[in-house]
């Protein structure tokens, strides 16, 4: 089972939808967007994202790196 399509309130959620959870990764302990969906967002639903992360985090920089879970789209504010 995909540990991301069960996330667990382990640590820090700053945002929550029926589309998408802002919340600081377990593993890297910086901010991370999880679609809650298994299934790929559209470029637009991910130009959003984009968008919402880099006014929340204007200080961080967006990394599209999925090292532990790379078939579930997510994305961290580094």
């Amino acid at each position: 089972m995909c540990p991301l399509c069960n996330l667990k309130k382990k640590t820090h959620w700053y945002f929550e939808n029926d589309k998408y959870i802002i919340c600081d990764c377990l593993t890297c302990k910086v901010p991370m967007y999880v679609w809650k969906s298994h299934e790929f967002p559209t470029i637009q639903q991910r130009i959003k994202m984009y968008s919402d992360a880099q006014r929340r985090f204007p200080n961080r920089e967006l990394s599209l790196l999925r090292r532990t879970v790379p078939g579930h789209f997510h994305f961290h504010m580094r």
